[in-house]
């Protein structure tokens, strides 16, 4: 893989897995009324690191801090990024297996130890938020957000574009208008489509009226 072929798979990762998130936490603040992750927070954490202040007795009563919403998000989804390359790298150089539902689901399930240790710390809330009113809802939340983080890596690896003529797989820089290629759609794993997954991820779980349809009938 080149140096090229890296970033763009790690964009790609990186942006499918933080839009995972925020699917995700969308759902849950619909349906278990838990509220999602305020960035702006997140954003006036990272906004006082030039003060050198790193550690909040509580965020919410550190001085706000001018952008803090857009500051918040745009951290949000670099970290997603970051996260990826991290992934990418275990998965690539160092492990020779190359993206897989297992890995992802594992690394998210690991990544899950940052704002656990170190964030919910940071702004106030204690290791595990501990001290948060309801620590135990706080702990899942955060799990289950870096789970479908973790998801959210792999989708990337089921959809390939292929150069019809040559079979190569072309790069977002030399991909245009009117070229000929193949999409490959590669099919999932078999949870993610029983009744049980689809009702988590399918389109209804998201709150679309459609039926999914699959590609692979022959592996349903």
């Amino acid at each position: 893989m080149t140096a090229m072929n890296f970033v763009q798979q790690a964009l790609l990762a990186g942006i499918a897995a933080t839009v995972a998130l925020d699917l995700w936490q969308l759902l849950v603040q619909q349906v278990f009324r838990v509220p999602a992750t305020n960035w702006a927070m997140v954003g006036r954490w990272f906004s006082h690191l030039p003060r050198r202040t790193v550690r909040h007795q509580a965020i919410g009563e550190a001085e706000p801090v001018q952008f803090e919403t857009a500051t918040g998000w745009i951290a949000h989804y670099l970290v997603g990024l970051g996260y990826a390359v991290v992934y990418l790298i275990l998965v690539g150089p160092l492990l020779g297996t190359g993206p897989s539902l297992a890995t992802a689901f594992g690394f998210g399930v690991i990544s899950v130890v940052m704002p656990w240790f170190f964030m919910q710390p940071c702004v106030g809330l204690g290791v595990m938020a501990r001290k948060a009113p309801k620590p135990g809802v706080v702990r899942a939340h955060s799990f289950s957000s870096h789970v479908a983080f973790g998801v959210g890596l792999y989708v990337p690896a089921l959809i390939c574009i292929l150069d019809s003529l040559t079979g190569e797989a072309p790069g977002t820089e030399t991909i245009r208008y009117g070229q000929r290629v193949d999409v490959l759609s590669l099919p999932a794993a078999d949870i993610m489509t029983s009744a049980e997954g689809l009702a988590w991820v399918g389109p209804r779980g998201f709150g679309y009226d459609l039926d999914f349809i699959t590609l692979h009938p022959e592996s349903s």
